[in-house]
C-alpha cells in the first residue's frame, strides 16, 4: 500500500489481509551516517498520520538510527514528542547494536499491545540485533455454510408453465372454498410443482461478502489467472510469468470497471428518490452486512428477551387509565370493497422483489407468471377481505435480530432489533387492505392534517419544512419557539391491541368485517 513519499528515509508499507480484518506493517530505514534533520521528523509524522485513519492494527519497525536510550539527546526528545502526540508506544528496551544504543524500534498505537518483545545479541547476522515480537491475532479457520436451495433459475420455463396450467390454480375456483382452503391449496400446489421441477438440495460455500457486480466474466478471468499462476512455477519461463502478470492486471482492471459501472448504474436508477439513494449507499458501504454470526444467543433467548422488554414497558403503564376519545367519526367502513384483477396485478408488480423462506416459490417467478395465476390470487385476496380474516398460515414470519449498529457489543441483547420477514402473499393482502383503508381515511378527512408519516406525497421533508416555517414565522413576530421531541421505546410493539380495536370504531368508524380483519 502507498504512503506519503519520503526523501530522508526509506520505507516499505504492506497490508496483510486476514479473515477478521487487515494488519498494516511499515518497515523504516534511516541511514545513520548523519544526524536526523527537521525534514525527517516532518516526513515521519506525515507517514504515521496517514496510518492513523485505518481502523486496524498498525506495526512500525526498523532501523531509525536514533539513540532512544538517551533521554538527554535532542533527537530522542523530538522523536518521543512525535510518538506521544500520535499516541504511539515504542516497545524495544535495551541496546540493539554492537556498539550499544537502542537504534532498532518497534512502534504500535497505544490500543494495540504486543507480546514477548525480545532482542537477540548482535553479531549473529549483522552488527544489529534481531528484534522479535508477537502480535495477538485471531485467525478464523475456513468454514463452510450449508444451505438448502432450489435451482429456480435453471428451471425450464415451458415445463413450469405446463405444470401450472394443469394444476388447480388455473382451473375455475369453486365458490364454496373459504379463505383457509384457498391459501392452503395455493401453498400445496406450488410446493408440489417446486419439488417436481426444482427439488431442494444442499450447497456448501464459504461465507463471504456479497458482490453483486461479480459476474460470469469475472469468474472466467479469475480461473484463467489461477491457471497461469499454477503454470509459471512449473516452467519458470519469463514469457509465462509475463502472461500471468498481464492477465492479473487485466483482471483487476475489469473488476474495477464493473464495480464502478454497477454502482453508478444503481445510483442513476434511483433518480430523485431519496429512500432508494440511501438504500444504495448503505449497500455500497456494506452497512447491511451480517455481523451476528459470532453471537452465542439462541432463538429462545431472543424471544424471551423481547417478550420481557415489552412486558416491562406494559407493567410500567398498567395503572394509567385509558385515554378519552375526543373525536368521533361521522362516517363508517363496515366492509372492504373487492379488488379487480388489474388492481391485484398492479400491487404484485409494484412490490419489491423480495422472497421469504416461507414462500413456496420465489417472488420473481410469481411475477413472471402473474397473468397465469392472477385469477386465483385475486380470489384469495378478495376472500380474505370478504371473510374478515387472514389464514393462520399467512401470520407466520421468519425473525432475524440484526445489530442496530455494526460495532455494538454482540453479547448485549439490547443492541439487537428484531426484523420480521413475512411471506409474499400475506404482504399482498396487507397492501390491499392498506389501499382500501387509506382511501377511506383520506376521503373522509380522518387523518391528522399535519401528519407526514405513511401518507402519499408526505415525508420527513414535509414535516421539517412545516416546523421550520413555524419557527421562522414565530421569530418574525418576536415569539419564543419551544420544540419538544418525543421518542417512544419499541413504539409499534407497545400498541395495546384492545385499546386499538376499541378506538377504531369510535375515532375512525371501522365496523363489521373491516374491523374483524384488523382484529
Amino acid at each position: 500500500m502507498s504512503v506519503p513519499a519520503t526523501t530522508t528515509f526509506e520505507n516499505i508499507c504492506a497490508r496483510l489481509i486476514k479473515s477478521t480484518g487487515p494488519v498494516i506493517f511499515l518497515n523504516v530505514y534511516r541511514p545513520g551516517s548523519e544526524r536526523p534533520v527537521t525534514q525527517f521528523f516532518e516526513e515521519l509524522s506525515a507517514v504515521l498520520k496517514s496510518l492513523v485513519i485505518y481502523s486496524c492494527p498498525v506495526i512500525v519497525g526498523g532501523d531509525f538510527n536514533i539513540q532512544m536510550q538517551s533521554d538527554n539527546d535532542l533527537d530522542t526528545r523530538r522523536l518521543n514528542d512525535l510518538l506521544t502526540s500520535l499516541d504511539i508506544v515504542q516497545h524495544v528496551r535495551g541496546p540493539t547494536h554492537r556498539c550499544g544504543g537502542t537504534l532498532d524500534l518497534v512502534l504500535t498505537f497505544a490500543d494495540q499491545p504486543l507480546d514477548g518483545v525480545t532482542v537477540d545479541p548482535p553479531g549473529a547476522i549483522s552488527d544489529h540485533s534481531l528484534v522479535v515480537c508477537q502480535l495477538s491475532i485471531d485467525v478464523d479457520q475456513p468454514s463452510q455454510v450449508e444451505r438448502l436451495v432450489r435451482g429456480w433459475r435453471a428451471v425450464d420455463r415451458d415445463k413450469l408453465r405446463r405444470a401450472l396450467e394443469a394444476s388447480s390454480l388455473c382451473q375455475p375456483v369453486s365458490l364454496t372454498m373459504n379463505v383457509d382452503q384457498l391459501f392452503a391449496t395455493y401453498e400445496a400446489v406450488l410446493r408440489d410443482v417446486a419439488d417436481q421441477l426444482a427439488p431442494s438440495h444442499v450447497i456448501r460455500r464459504r461465507p463471504g461478502r456479497h458482490t453483486p457486480w461479480f459476474d460470469a466474466e469475472c469468474r472466467a478471468l479469475r480461473r484463467d489467472c489461477r491457471r497461469l499462476e499454477r503454470h509459471y512455477p512449473r516452467t519458470q519461463c519469463p514469457r509465462d510469468r509475463q502472461a500471468w502478470v498481464q492477465a492479473t492486471r487485466h483482471r483487476f482492471q475489469t473488476y474495477r470497471a464493473k464495480k464502478e459501472n454497477y454502482w453508478l448504474g444503481r445510483l442513476m436508477q434511483c433518480g430523485c428518490s431519496t429512500p432508494l439513494q440511501w438504500r444504495s449507499l448503505s449497500s455500497l458501504l456494506a452497512r447491511h452486512r451480517d455481523v451476528t454470526g459470532s453471537t452465542s444467543h439462541t432463538a429462545e433467548g431472543f424471544a424471551e428477551f423481547f417478550k420481557e422488554k415489552i412486558d416491562d414497558i406494559r407493567s410500567a403503564t398498567a395503572g394509567i387509565p385509558p385515554p378519552e376519545v375526543c373525536s368521533r367519526a361521522t362516517s363508517s367502513l363496515a366492509a372492504f370493497q373487492p379488488f379487480a384483477e388489474a388492481n391485484i396485478r398492479r400491487i404484485i408488480m409494484s412490490s419489491p422483489i423480495k422472497s421469504c423462506s416461507l414462500d413456496p416459490v420465489p417472488t420473481f417467478l410469481l411475477r413472471e407468471f402473474v397473468d397465469l395465476l392472477l385469477p386465483y390470487v385475486t380470489r384469495m385476496v378478495n376472500a380474505s377481505l370478504e371473510e374478515g380474516r387472514l389464514p393462520i398460515l399467512q401470520r407466520h414470519a421468519t425473525v432475524t435480530p440484526p445489530l442496530k449498529k455494526p460495532k455494538l457489543d454482540t453479547a448485549d441483547m439490547s443492541n439487537y432489533r428484531p426484523v420480521s420477514n413475512l411471506g409474499f402473499m400475506s404482504k399482498v393482502v396487507e397492501r390491499a387492505v392498506a389501499i382500501r383503508l387509506n382511501d377511506y381515511l383520506t376521503r373522509n378527512d380522518l387523518l391528522p392534517r399535519h401528519q407526514s408519516a405513511y401518507r402519499k406525497k408526505q415525508s420527513t421533508e414535509t414535516a421539517m419544512l412545516r416546523v421550520w416555517s413555524d419557527v421562522l414565522m414565530a421569530a418574525d413576530t418576536r415569539q419564543v419557539t419551544l420544540l419538544c421531541l418525543l421518542d417512544l421505546s419499541a413504539a409499534f410493539d407497545c400498541v395495546d391491541h384492545d385499546l386499538l380495536v376499541h378506538r377504531l370504531p369510535l375515532s375512525f368508524g371501522l365496523r363489521g368485517v373491516a374491523l374483524e380483519w384488523i382484529r
